[in-house]
């Protein structure tokens, strides 16, 4: 049936007061088993009208072949009326009365509702099968003809001739519609295969063409219509005659389940058991261990779905793969259904896989059966949940002592700025280490206890040193020369703090690098931009030690402020 709607539109402007009728009306009301009913849905009108599609009820019991769509105009006494009709073909598939409900339609914008109708359906009358005498016959045998829903029943298809000539050339079989089964044709040999039987003292030649299992899917009186193919019967040596042979039609008698089902059953039929597969009963922190459970037995196992593992505390759970190894016979689905699992945990100590349950119908014994897995315990090495909480903790506790970096470290200049003013001070100014800083800046407090930021320049300036040569008096003399003096250092820290409380980074890190390498021209009296390996080597020659150090330390810290970041700088 057509999914698109369609609309009948007619002349624009149509009539309100329209008088609009809606019946559905069949070609009979008594038929049997398999027998077509044409039933129509008439839509008359005595005026242009707007019409949707046609919304056809349930046609329950039976199975629809398809539809026909029509109109027509009829003008009597000088009266004009409009029939819109569209014609469905139904084959009923059980015995009883079977009521086809009312149709809808909206007219002109409303919904129109058509009458219901109630058929009543007979049990077929067998037709007669060809005689054994007669040329050519064909039969269908079932492995059973009573069973329950999703129970698989047999169909074996077989020709029947007098003659082997009578089979050599025939058609493909024809499958007939079965609305109330899942039929699956079964593989058949590429070798046509011939045998001779013996029937009412009769020997005929017989051949296998087709295989099927049918599933049923609801209960009941259900019918297997008739399967159709054509033979060539040769007339003579010039001529033959092309012969269509049906098979008869069959009535199964579908049983419904026993009542009190339990709650776990979905309609699984047939003989089951579970096994379980598990790779490894020891592993370790985030590492997979694979889970398979398997389904085992003889059932409907195509339309089984397995239960799902129930969620596990701490443990990452990964959705099952599905995989199916069974194979189609006369006696149903055979094999297995496996579900594959990948649990990951993610904690230390250990964890139970759960158990699941899973309930069939056994129409052997004709009972519900409910199968278990067992739990399985795996134990897992590494940290505990605890464990890694209280690490956790640690981490959080370290972060919050460290200074959020977002604003790129500005809050540091500060201290900078007072460990680079610690180079020019006299020794007597520091014998404290000055520790003042904000509270939320201690993951810098290396910076501030560098050991005796230890740089006695008072010494220096003061008195020379005792081993003094003429290179010292000579350096003396371009310190005179420089313009790089305590009042310059002075005025230069104070605009390097200043930079520092603005929180003007680059300008901050620009004055930082001037001092430091100012410092270096203090103790050379030379004029120029060093490098660490220079600096260091002066600092070492004209001063106290540990003060070369430091001060590669500071100029590190500021380099890497500059060009790595602040977390860089730790």
């Amino acid at each position: 049936m057509r999914k698109n709607i369609f609309f009948w539109i007619f002349l624009v402007g149509a009539v309100a007061s329209a008088q609009v009728s809606f019946k559905a009306v069949p070609d009979k009301t008594t038929a049997q088993i398999g027998e077509k009913i044409q039933l129509s849905f008439i839509i008359t009108t005595s005026s242009d009208v707007e019409l949707d599609q046609i919304k056809f009820p349930s046609f329950s019991g039976f199975q629809m072949l398809g539809r026909n769509v029509g109109q027509s105009v009829n003008v009597s006494n000088g009266r004009t009326t409009k029939q819109y009709m569209e014609t469905v073909v139904l084959i009923p598939q059980r015995k009883g009365k079977i009521t086809v409900k009312g149709a809808n339609v909206r007219v002109n914008g409303e919904v129109v509702t058509s009458n219901s109708v109630t058929f009543q359906i007979e049990k077929a009358a067998p037709k007669k099968q060809a005689s054994f005498g007669d040329l050519v016959f064909m039969k269908v045998n079932l492995s059973k003809k009573e069973a329950y829903p999703n129970e698989t029943i047999h169909a074996e298809v077989k020709l029947y001739a007098k003659s082997f000539d009578a089979l050599r050339r025939r058609s493909d079989i024809e499958i007939p519609g079965m609305s109330d089964f899942q039929v699956v044709q079964l593989s058949k040999n590429q070798e046509r295969d011939f045998h001779q039987e013996v029937i009412n003292n009769q020997v005929y030649v017989s051949e296998k063409i087709a295989e099927f299992q049918l599933t049923p899917k609801s209960t009941g009186d259900l019918v297997i219509p008739a399967f159709n193919i054509r033979v060539a019967i040769p007339l003579d040596f010039f001529d033959e005659k092309i012969v269509s042979v049906d098979s008869d039609e069959l009535i199964v008698d579908i049983k419904n389940f026993p009542p009190n089902a339990p709650n776990n059953f979905s309609g699984a039929v047939g003989d089951f058991r579970f096994a379980t597969h598990i790779d490894k009963k020891n592993s370790n922190v985030n590492e997979s261990v694979k889970y398979d459970i398997e389904l085992i037995g003889e059932g409907n196992l195509s339309s089984i779905n397995l239960p799902k593992l129930a969620t596990i505390e701490d443990v990452e759970l990964y959705p099952a793969k599905t995989r199916n190894a069974f194979q189609r016979s006369a006696n149903g689905e055979k094999g297995k259904l496996v579900d594959a699992y990948v649990l990951v945990p993610q904690y230390g100590g250990d964890f139970t896989i759960p158990a699941v349950d899973f309930c069939f119908f056994n129409p052997e014994k004709e009972k519900y059966v409910t199968i278990e897995t067992e739990p399985i315990k795996v134990i897992v090495s590494g940290d505990s949940r605890a464990e890694i909480l209280a690490q956790n903790e640690q981490v959080k506790a370290a972060d919050s002592i460290q200074k959020d970096s977002s604003n790129g470290g500005l809050d540091i200049l500060p201290n900078i700025s007072e460990e680079i003013g610690n180079i020019f001070k006299p020794a007597k100014e520091t014998n404290e280490v000055t520790t003042q800083s904000k509270s939320t800046f201690n993951w810098l407090y290396l910076l501030i206890l560098i050991p005796i930021l230890g740089v006695i320049l008072w010494w220096i300036l003061g008195r020379k040193k005792k081993n003094s040569n003429q290179k010292t008096n000579k350096n003396s003399d371009a310190l005179m020369a420089s313009s790089v003096n305590k009042k310059v250092f002075k005025e230069d820290l104070n605009e390097l703090k200043s930079l520092a409380n603005e929180e003007n980074k680059p300008a901050f890190l620009r004055k930082s690098q001037q001092i430091l390498n100012n410092a270096v021209v203090f103790h050379s009296g030379e004029q120029k931009n060093y490098d660490v390996w220079e600096a260091k080597k002066i600092l070492d020659n004209n001063s106290q030690n540990g003060l070369a150090n430091h001060w590669e330390s500071l100029y590190n810290t500021t380099q890497m402020m500059s060009y790595g970041g602040v977390e860089n700088a730790q």
